[in-house]
């Protein structure tokens, strides 16, 4: 059980059963910053069947603010809570909350960053993913709010509550899953860890958002995942091996994020390293660095779409049309499609010859200038030296990619691209 009170005491709350199970965020909406006069709401939504108000003298007040209403003490002025108008939900505010020590979950969102200050939000690197508005059931983003009603538009059970928010033991389709591991269950729907590489510039960055599935059964769950935010204040990096989630499935979401514009690069549902429910990361033997990482690309790179070339100094011939161009979305691979359970072995049988100098999908955390790594089976980025360049590959199928001998007089080595190069971007 968790409790919070007033500045007086004169009211107070308890939420009776579930407060582990409630969903924790980090509300940036003008109306709640102005209603709070915090730089932010930080929020603990749960079913209003649970929570308990206790108002001996009558000091509970209430304002009705658009669809939601908002509570407060009438004699000290603490804001406590939002209801929204069929009172099915209720937003507690947890800046007033006691007695919560190892109970309620961390939190898991920024949303409504639109609306957020910039110098809070440049100050806050907790590695969060930020919404500028709501994020939808599948991971999108809803209208902003102007108000700060995150909590709904009436007609809807949980109040335009996005499903991906709702607590789990708000609805009976949301049970909790058993497992060999049971220390693996999570407090929501579906948690999430960024992946990053880091570029010259703060706006200029690479990134890989994996969702963890904890419903392996809902096809709903599967559809929710994270979305890489265009927002000015993301400086600082995060990097990670992959998780497994109790499925033995992760849902990824590779995005170039280029001069506050996104651009899409692969979206899809894979069988990771290892299926063991055991297993959280790929197996170290599968992270191991390729043999020639320190190697700088050299030569050419031809651009069979744009009728260009591409030499090594980073020009962006090809790809000035927009980021449309690198929309690599492809249909979601049969397990059968990776050679086994290692994408290790999916990238060597891809690519014949060359395999060793392909990493798994998603460890970029071992990523460094002269790699080439794997970002999903029809995208394959070659991460060059100094000149922070990414080139795409619109399919990674099979080709004669190979190390080449060095030259004479001293020279380095060269390597060609495959085929179905789209182009590059400079980073």
């Amino acid at each position: 059980m968790a409790s919070g009170r007033c500045l007086c005491g004169q009211v107070s709350f308890d939420i009776a059963q579930g407060v582990e199970n409630c969903l924790v965020s980090y509300n940036h909406a003008r109306g709640y910053r102005e209603w709070t006069g915090a730089a932010f709401f930080d929020a603990l939504l749960a079913p209003a069947s649970v929570v308990v108000f206790h108002d001996a003298n009558g000091m509970l007040r209430s304002h009705e603010a658009g669809p939601t209403v908002r509570q407060f003490c009438g004699a000290c002025g603490t804001p406590l809570s939002c209801r929204n108008a069929s009172g099915n939900t209720i937003e507690l505010n947890r800046g007033v909350m006691h007695n919560t020590s190892g109970t309620i979950a961390a939190p898991m969102y920024h949303i409504q960053c639109a609306e957020g200050l910039p110098h809070i939000l440049n100050s806050l690197q907790d590695g969060l993913p930020r919404f500028p508005g709501l994020p939808d059931a599948s991971g999108g983003n809803s209208a902003n709010n102007r108000n700060g009603n995150s909590i709904g538009s009436s007609g809807d059970q949980n109040m335009g509550t996005p499903k991906a928010m709702v607590p789990r033991f708000a609805s009976s389709s949301h049970s909790q899953q058993s497992s060999a591991s049971s220390s693996a269950h999570y407090a929501s729907d579906h948690t999430a860890t960024a992946y990053s590489i880091e570029t010259s510039q703060p706006k200029q960055t690479l990134r890989l958002h994996a969702s963890h599935i904890v419903d392996e059964n809902s096809v709903a769950n599967k559809a929710h995942g994270i979305i890489s935010v265009p927002c000015d204040n993301i400086v600082e990096l995060i990097h990670g091996d992959l998780q497994t989630g109790l499925g033995g499935e992760y849902a990824e979401y590779i995005e170039v994020l280029h001069q506050g514009r996104v651009g899409k690069i692969s979206r899809k549902v894979v069988t990771p390293v290892d299926t063991n429910p055991h297993v959280t990361q790929a197996p170290p033997h599968l992270l191991a660095p390729p043999p020639h990482a320190n190697q700088a690309w050299g030569g050419e790179h031809a651009d069979p779409h744009s009728g260009s070339s591409h030499s090594s100094n980073g020009s962006t011939a090809g790809l000035e049309t927009g980021m449309d161009k690198m929309d690599l979305a492809g249909t979601a691979p049969s397990p059968s499609s990776f050679g086994g359970n290692s994408l290790y072995q999916h990238a060597q049988q891809s690519m014949p010859g060359n395999g060793d100098d392909y990493i798994p999908a998603g460890d970029f955390k071992g990523v460094r200038p002269g790699y080439v790594f794997k970002t999903a089976e029809r995208g394959v980025g070659y991460y060059k030296d100094q000149a922070k360049t990414v080139t795409f590959a619109s399919d990674a199928g099979p080709s004669s990619t190979k190390q080449h001998a060095a030259p004479t007089g001293g020279q380095k080595p060269q390597r060609k691209a495959p085929p179905g190069i789209k182009g590059k971007r400079r980073y």
